[in-house]
């Protein structure tokens, strides 16, 4: 008999992306603004790696995810018809503004065409170069590795206020 042409399934692994891209700016010294910036569908199929697990290595390492969504993601409509692809399980397409929101990134772009996607490159490089960082030095609490969480307030109308929803502590030396 002929020989069955079987096409590859498709690969999703964002998480798996975004753990690589991760594990290589953690290198970098912790002065250094580090920025992940993700242009995909957003779907997130079959990875290795727990979006958990991930997002706890973006936290305790400080990196921020900023996201473009195109292709279908981009589609008005599309989260409608996602429900379905997760009723197949064809994988899920959420996880980009979880990581965008949860690391401060801010807002994530669907774009769907070249153009649209050059000027979103623009505005989200624009944005990383003239956001300031807030810092400060919580009470170490030795032992304590517990997610903490950030609430910021500012007496300013008209300023976009992106922060992260909070973060790991680094272990205290001993």
């Amino acid at each position: 008999p002929p020989p069955v042409y079987t096409p590859a399934k498709e690969a999703h692994v964002l998480n798996d992306a975004i753990l690589r891209a991760a594990l290589d700016l953690s290198k970098r010294d912790r002065a250094r603004r580090k920025v992940i910036l993700v242009v995909s569908d957003g779907r997130e199929q079959g990875s290795q790696a727990s979006y958990k697990d991930v997002l706890r290595l973006l936290e305790t390492r400080g990196i921020q995810v900023k996201a473009v969504v195109t292709d279908a993601g981009a589609l008005p409509g599309y989260k409608q018809v996602e429900k379905l692809h997760h009723l197949f399980r064809q994988g899920y397409s959420d996880i980009l503004p979880k990581y965008t929101n949860a690391t401060g990134g801010g807002d994530v772009f669907s774009e769907l065409s070249r153009n649209a996607i050059e000027d979103a490159y623009a505005d989200i490089t624009s944005e990383a170069r003239n956001q300031y960082t807030l810092g400060y030095s919580p009470q170490a609490i030795k032992g304590s590795t517990a997610y903490r969480t950030i609430e910021i307030k500012v007496d300013k109308k008209g300023l976009n206020i992106f922060t992260k929803a909070g973060y790991y502590p680094v272990p205290t030396g001993r």
